[in-house]
């Protein structure tokens, strides 16, 4: 089955509710709390975990692994969450491997493939998500089936009041979402991205880049604050043409960033004529957070709209795959 971005992203208040329902069915067995949590995902699946990180700050450190191997102190008593939404990801299933040989607890998320057979095969839990999606577009599934796993092991409090209220709470606002989304295209049109936000907005910054180089087919960088003070900041000096600069803010942020961001963009507003502010919707983290992941997603789209581009094709990504392939 074909799918339409558009129509992906404007059913993900949908997706919650459907992944929910899919974590309420899901069979996990019994278990203490781990003592630390790695989650092995790329792209999509991996963002995902960095997601569910910053939202709920779980009892036991929790690390997105996006690479090819599984740190040597993990064992018996770290959870391995494997996310890979095809079940085929490379890296993802290194990390697997590892974490059989290592005697790692595993919980699998994935839609079939090699993670779904090595859990009947290995007798590991494993949570089934529907398939035939860009991965990108399936992050409501990933996001609700780490809130249930890290609930299931006791490490995070009852979520799924919240995630229903995000549903509502997108759905209701859709409209202007996209407005929004169709105005700011027009303004990052034919220049880089440039997106700045406080460290507690890192996962949402690095969604929208990604989502603004897979679907709208454009070069795009983030970074945050206070780091980006301590280095980044001497950069702006030249006068920047081609950049587009974002500034991300919320009534959460760190009093001292806030006002380390409002310096900031006065510096960088002497290099660059397009400086925007978005600013964060929503009374708490949770709304704010999905608010400006479904305003990135939107945004996505429409750049790829006025680009001219299809924002589900990835030839390139195809084409390393196949390269990768020959490789012994």
């Amino acid at each position: 089955m074909e799918y339409q971005m558009d129509e992906l992203i404007k059913t993900f208040p949908d997706q919650l509710r459907q992944a929910l329902a899919i974590a309420e069915s899901a069979k996990l067995k019994p278990a203490n709390a781990p003592r630390q949590v790695l989650v092995a995902g790329m792209g999509g699946s991996g963002i995902g975990a960095d997601l569910v990180a910053a939202l709920t700050r779980p009892a036991a450190p929790m690390i997105t692994i996006k690479d090819y191997h599984l740190p040597a102190w993990a064992g018996p008593e770290t959870l391995v969450i494997v996310s890979s939404y095809s079940g085929e990801t490379e890296e993802t299933l290194s990390v697997l491997e590892q974490a059989l040989r290592q005697k790692c607890r595993i919980i699998g998320i994935a839609s079939d493939g090699t993670v779904a057979r090595l859990a009947a095969e290995r007798n590991f839990d494993h949570v089934i998500v529907p398939g035939g999606r860009p991965p990108r577009s399936t992050l409501g599934f990933s996001v609700v089936q780490q809130l249930n796993i890290l609930h299931h092991y006791g490490l995070i409090r009852s979520y799924a009041e919240e995630v229903r209220h995000v549903a509502d709470f997108l759905e209701e606002r859709q409209q202007t979402i996209r407005a929004n989304a169709v105005k700011l295209s027009k303004e990052l049109l034919n220049s880089t991205p440039v997106l700045y936000g406080a460290s507690d907005w890192e996962a949402v910054l690095r969604r929208w880049c990604q989502q603004i180089q897979e679907n709208g087919k454009m070069l795009c960088w983030m970074n945050v604050f206070p780091e980006l003070n301590h280095n980044e900041l001497v950069g702006w000096r030249d006068l920047r043409e081609d950049l587009s600069v974002l500034f991300f803010t919320s009534p959460l942020d760190h009093p001292r960033t806030a006002r380390r961001i409002a310096i900031t963009r006065s510096v960088v507003s002497n290099c660059c004529e397009r400086v925007f502010v978005i600013e964060a919707e929503g009374s708490d983290r949770w709304e704010q957070t999905f608010f400006w992941v479904h305003s990135g997603d939107w945004l996505s789209v429409e750049l790829a709209s006025l680009r001219q581009v299809d924002p589900v094709e990835i030839a390139v990504i195809d084409r390393l795959k196949v390269e990768l392939a020959k490789l012994p």
